[in-house]
């Protein structure tokens, strides 16, 4: 579930935000972050207990979210899977100069959908190329490695708890 629904703002926010392509995906994180906060600071304290502690949670974005968020090779990446057209077509293109360096864009963008936005929204964009034909067999090659989730940087939000579950963040 994502954070930002009831926060049009953030979104807007973000998408009038040009990126240069040399930022990083944790500059990036950290300033979509900076925005969740401000949206968060900004709805109504917690009335019968106004000195309610702030806790850490952390937040799901929505797939549209994260693509913003992306770098412009990651999102191409992310675009093409979404079309659901073959793999082999990247090959050659500005950013995929050869299949290894496409293997591990993809492997990347795996596993910042699983960790930001979730594990179906990963294989539901994932199966169309390891379980082709709709079937129920794995691929033929052995299964895809993700990369650990301690790896990559974690979306925290601050708050009280009462905030927390109403906006469904982890706590």
């Amino acid at each position: 579930m994502s954070t930002t629904r009831n926060c049009p703002r953030t979104i807007e926010k973000l998408a009038q935000r040009p990126w240069p392509p040399t930022v990083s995906f944790a500059h990036r994180l950290a300033g979509f972050r900076r925005v969740m906060q401000a949206q968060i600071d900004r709805l109504p304290k917690d009335l019968r207990n106004p000195y309610a502690p702030r806790i850490k949670a952390t937040a799901r974005l929505a797939l549209r979210e994260l693509a913003m968020i992306l770098p412009p090779v990651e999102r191409h990446l992310l675009e093409h899977i979404q079309a659901r057209r073959p793999l082999d077509e990247l090959i050659g293109q500005a950013g995929f100069p050869n299949v290894r360096r496409r293997n591990r864009l993809l492997q990347r963008l795996f596993s910042r959908v699983q960790k930001y936005v979730g594990s179906q929204a990963r294989h539901r964009l994932a199966q169309v190329y390891d379980r082709r034909g709709h079937l129920h067999s794995r691929r033929p090659r052995r299964p895809r490695r993700l990369l650990p989730s301690s790896s990559l940087p974690s979306l925290e939000i601050g708050g009280c708890r009462r905030t927390s579950h109403r906006h469904r963040l982890q706590v």
